[in-house]
């Protein structure tokens, strides 16, 4: 008879386990912080991309994707890549209705962020690009209000 009660618990042990797993009140955040994939351009994303700019300007090896929608509710995919001192930046606009979905790639020294009022720019500077060399490109802009 003690072989049958503990067999009984033990089954509703297990009954309850897998119902508790199968509970689908708990969400996960849109973008987790260290995702190489920035899409909603909130927080999490600002400071993803902070580290990315830091790690670049120490000559350190990162990787980003950022897809930043247009005004228009277009898309535009940046490539971001440091290694060793160098940005690559690789930009295809072919997802944007408005473009003329040529994109274009730039090769720069360094990165950051500038400000404009609830603004945070991401510039990269001193790019050799299709057209030469460009002083100073901006990429895309995080909404530090929201």
């Amino acid at each position: 008879m003690n072989i049958r009660y503990i067999s009984i618990l033990l089954l509703i042990l297990v009954i309850l386990s897998l119902s508790s797993c199968s509970s689908s009140e708990q969400t996960a955040p849109q973008t987790k912080i260290g995702s190489d994939i920035l899409k909603t351009f909130g927080q999490e994303d600002l400071v993803r991309m902070q580290r990315f700019v830091d790690r670049a300007n120490e000559g350190k090896v990162d990787y980003l994707i950022a897809i930043p929608s247009t005004i228009e509710g277009g898309y535009v995919i940046y490539d971001l890549l440091s290694d060793r001192g160098s940005i690559k930046v690789r930009m295809d606009n072919s997802r944007d209705n408005n473009s003329n979905g040529i994109g274009f790639e730039l090769t720069c020294k360094s990165i950051k962020f500038t400000q404009e009022a609830n603004e945070q720019n991401v510039v990269v500077e001193q790019c050799k690009g299709p057209t030469g060399d460009i002083p100073q490109h901006k990429l895309f802009t995080f909404d530090t209000k929201r």
